[in-house]
This record gives structure tokens, sequence and C-alpha cells, in this order.
């Protein structure tokens, strides 16, 4: 007698075995759950030469443009601040090699230029912006113009991977 409860109890269990082992794969619980926000890519182990070029351009002044180069390691943070009287140039930026020839800049500025006494103070430029960039080939990423006046502001960038 106690060999067919036994023979009942197996065959009970072997039931739920075989039921949850061949559940759908949609129906099992995942083991990873997913991210919703892209993989970052990690640093490629470079350093990038950046170059941002300034030129103010106005029809009664003829200015120098301004270059500031900054040797950044790649997804790193590079910055610079500088001024003098009524002149300033903040700059910030942030390179990150995306694939082999391809760099993807993040630029923030602000540029104010330097004025004389016989002159109005021209207001600031800022420009917040990503490009991307080929290695060592310059791109304009900015034109402005003022509206009060003839007076243009061009910032090109320039990144160069040196490994």
């Amino acid at each position: 007698m106690l060999k067919r409860p036994s023979a009942i109890l197996l065959i009970a269990l072997a039931m739920v075995v075989t039921a949850t082992a061949q559940e759908s794969p949609a129906a099992q619980k995942p083991t990873e759950t997913p991210t919703t926000q892209p993989a970052r890519t990690a640093a490629q182990g470079a350093n990038i030469r950046v170059e941002v070029t300034i030129t103010d351009q106005r029809s009664d002044a003829q200015t120098l443009p301004k270059t500031v180069l900054l040797l950044i390691e790649d997804n790193q943070n590079g910055r610079v601040r500088t001024g003098r009287g009524n002149a300033a140039l903040n700059l910030d930026v942030r390179p990150q090699i995306v694939r082999e020839g391809r760099v993807r800049l993040m630029v923030s500025l602000e540029f104010t230029a330097q004025e004389g006494t016989d002159r109005p103070l021209q207001p600031p430029v800022q420009a917040s912006l990503v490009a991307l960039v080929d290695d060592g080939k310059s791109l304009v990423v900015s034109q402005s113009a003022d509206p009060g006046s003839d007076r243009k502001v061009r910032v090109e960038v320039k990144a160069t991977i040196v490994r």
C-alpha cells in the first residue's frame, strides 16, 4: 500500500519539474536588468590636442585671431579662464574619441573682446555646442553676427589625437 502513494507523489513531482523546465523564456525572469541609458565608452588611453580659434571681425578694426591650445586626456575636462580689463575668455572643453579618426567635442565658451575708451563695450559672445570632428581637421562650429553692428565672431575647433 505504501508503494502507491509514493508513486503518485513521484509522478506529481515529475510533472511539476517538467512544467517548470518547459516554461517559456519570456515568462522567466531576466538575470540582468536592461539599462535605459547607453553604456559610456571607456577612455581610449590617449591625449587629444584641442585648438579653439576665435576670430572677431569688424569693418573698422582688424583684429588677430585668438587661439587657445589644450592637451586633454580622452573623456576628461579642460578649462581655461583668462581676462584683463573688460576682456575675458572662458573656455570649457571635453573631447571624447568615438571611433578611430573621429572626436566628439563638447565646447562651452564666453568671449568678451577688448574695447578701447573711444568704443562702446561689445556684448559677450556665448556658445555651448557638441560637434563631431575629424582627427586633425579644422571645423567652423559657430559664426555669430551682432544685430547692432557689423561685428562677426567665428569659432573654429581642431582636435588631434596624440598617441
